[in-house]
Order: structure tokens, then C-alpha cells, then sequence
């Protein structure tokens, strides 16, 4: 009862804290059927660590930093079609690769545009509506999400999130 099931996936969090974890026990599983366990990792880094370039938050330096050290970067966020969620570096494995979150590309590129680097803002954007359009003339719809370096869409048909840049 406690599952939320969105797209055919089940997800659970559960309200108690576990120094560790020694034994599970699980039901009801099919042949085919995929179990992943996470646990929250406040460490890692992610695509929302790069918003306060568009919240003008940085000084110029510690932007032109934040920017070559991580956006530019190709071993870091830079990808295909866009931004990653998740920094991943050239070997990581094709299918692991995360996805592309449009809104925190969209609010990453206001960003770039605020600090100068008209370039890098016109690059995103150029992907990332090379994406939206080439999924929508596929699929006829705009997706949930995006692989970061094949383009193809996943999730919900039609997600606002998954619209191209409207700004």
C-alpha cells in the first residue's frame, strides 16, 4: 500500500532511518521484474547545484569557475542533447547515462546568458530544441524525459516539463 506507481514503476521511501541494511526480504517479484535499492547521497552532485548561476547568485569568478569546471567540461554535465543530470564522465555506460531535465536546462541557460557566455546559452538551447523537435516529429509528442545522448524520449507523452525552451 505504501507504493506509488507512476509509468508501470513502483516507488517506496520509507519513513524509518537505516545505518545500514544486512538483510532483505521481498514478495511477489516476477522473472523480468527489476528491484533497485537507493538510498539519499546529499554528496552528489546534480544539475540543481548549477541554478544559482540563473539565480545571479555567484560573483563573475566564481561563475566562470562553476561554468569551465563543470558545465563545459565534456567528463561533466555537458552532453548530446544537453545538461545531464548527474555529471557522468565519456566511458560511462551508454543505457546508465541519466536523463535530460528541461526546466533546470532552460533556468542553466538563463544563467550562462546573465554571466556573458552567449555562446555556451546559444549552444544549450540549440540542443536542446534539436532535441524537442526531433522527438516530436518521431513521436509526434514531447516526452517526460530525454537520454542525454541519443535524444530519445521517454515518460509521459506530452509532459509540460518536456516542452522545448519557451524563453
Amino acid at each position: 500500500k505504501s507504493f506509488q506507481w507512476q509509468q508501470g514503476i513502483a516507488q517506496a521511501t520509507s519513513n524509518k532511518i537505516y545505518t545500514s541494511v544486512d538483510h532483505l526480504d521481498m514478495q511477489g517479484l516476477e522473472t523480468g521484474d527489476m528491484l533497485e535499492i537507493q538510498s539519499v547521497v546529499l554528496t552528489n552532485l546534480d544539475i540543481s547545484l548549477l541554478t544559482p548561476l540563473w539565480a545571479g547568485i555567484p560573483s563573475e569568478d566564481q561563475a566562470e569557475k562553476l561554468i569551465h569546471k563543470n558545465i563545459t567540461h565534456p567528463e561533466r554535465f555537458w552532453k548530446t542533447f544537453g545538461l545531464a543530470t548527474i555529471p557522468t564522465p565519456s566511458n560511462y555506460l551508454e543505457e546508465k547515462l541519466p536523463a535530460i531535465n528541461l526546466p533546470l536546462n532552460v533556468l542553466v541557460a538563463g544563467g550562462l546568458l546573465d554571466y556573458g557566455y552567449l555562446k555556451e546559452a546559444a549552444e544549450l538551447v540549440m540542443r536542446l530544441m534539436q532535441l524537442t523537435a526531433q522527438t516530436y516529429a518521431r513521436d509526434g509528442a514531447f516526452r517526460n524525459s530525454y537520454h542525454v545522448n541519443r535524444g530519445t524520449g521517454s515518460g509521459e507523452r506530452n509532459a509540460l516539463n518536456g516542452l522545448a525552451p519557451l524563453h
